[in-house]
């Protein structure tokens, strides 16, 4: 099920139960939604001993989802809007920083990228059930000296050279460089000539002698 068809069938059961709560009154109910799972969480911390039927977090965030959506109905609000469905990136050849407040979307860039660099995926990554995520760069390799490499997989060399990875809704995923389907583990040795990242304390990995 998708946002949108989740936020239709909460505005849909909301009419038939005559639920019409004011813009106001949906901002009160979920403060106070979130304001029970805090309580929930700080009391896990402070007894992590006690039953997990007595922390049952997942009913919590149910309700402040299903508030968040009856919300967002109400308001005319379409929180499709809010989850990227394509997005182009253009890099440079040096040094690129990528930086943002909480949620702007520098994980998704960064899983995107990993993903071509052979990382594994897995159902989350398609949000769209009636459509395969496709995520494809484009590498001008002509100075990485890599036609060994590309002789020694039986690969096609062009200087210009495009790795696309196809993940289906069933989890599924496929791996191609120019157009010819790879193994991960060939896609991931490629791509450890591609692009080096560094996230929050993986400047560590300078002191590593492999490094």
């Amino acid at each position: 099920m998708t946002i949108k068809e989740a936020q239709e069938l909460v505005e849909v059961w909301n009419s038939k139960h005559a639920v019409r709560n004011s813009a106001l009154a949906g901002i009160a109910i979920l403060t106070e939604k979130v304001g029970e799972l805090a309580k929930a969480v700080a009391q896990k911390q402070m007894d992590p001993f006690k039953s997990s039927s007595e922390h049952n977090f997942a009913d919590e965030l149910a309700e402040i989802f299903w508030e968040t959506l009856a919300f967002a109905a109400h308001s005319g609000i379409d929180l499709s809007d809010a989850l990227i469905d394509k997005l182009e990136l253009e890099l440079s050849d040096s040094l690129n920083i990528i930086t943002g407040e909480t949620g702007a979307g520098k994980s998704i860039l960064l899983g995107a990228l990993g993903l071509l660099l052979g990382n594994r995926s897995d159902s989350t990554t398609v949000k769209d059930n009636g459509r395969n995520c496709i995520v494809e760069g484009v590498f001008e390799i002509g100075d990485y000296h890599l036609l060994p490499f590309f002789e020694e997989n039986d690969l096609e060399y062009d200087t210009t050279t495009i790795v696309r990875r196809v993940m289906t809704p069933a989890g599924k995923s496929r791996a191609y460089i120019n157009d010819l389907p790879v193994q991960l583990n060939t896609l991931k040795e490629f791509g450890a000539h591609l692009i080096d990242i560094h996230s929050q304390h993986q400047s560590l990995l300078i002191a590593q002698e492999s490094f």
